[in-house]
């Protein structure tokens, strides 16, 4: 412990950390960042691996002409799920784009796809 005395004549006392807890820190830091680090690649991959999953429906819906077996409920509560991600990553970020913003808006934009094709064919 570190004891001072200002001009005040208030004594403060401050903890100095040991040589064990400033490594125990780093050694926390260290996996914080490994995870982080590994959370966030991730996360973007499947983010964006996401936006192809969506092609074999599309394609489907195309070539069948028919959306009978599809929920418009469904994806349009999947449109507004990932605009809403988008946008409030966005805000978290500073209101600046990541790689995360912009898988969640490919996203939503694969799922008003489809919901036009399923719109479409429930009209014709």
């Amino acid at each position: 412990m570190e004891l001072t005395l200002d001009k005040n004549k208030e004594v403060s006392i401050e903890k100095i950390d040991s040589k064990e807890e400033v490594a125990t820190k780093n050694e926390k830091n260290s996996k914080a960042g490994f995870y982080d680090k590994y959370l966030d690649t991730l996360t973007n991959f499947f983010g964006f691996a996401r936006v192809f999953t969506y092609i074999p429906t599309i394609l489907i819906l195309y070539t069948m002409a028919n959306s009978n077996q599809y929920s418009l409920l469904t994806w349009c509560l999947w449109i507004f799920a990932n605009a809403f991600t988008a946008a409030k990553v966005f805000k978290l970020n500073g209101f600046k784009y990541d790689s995360l913003v912009i898988a969640n808006m490919a996203n939503t934009l694969m799922c008003l796809v489809t919901v036009a094709f399923i719109v479409y064919y429930q009209l014709v």
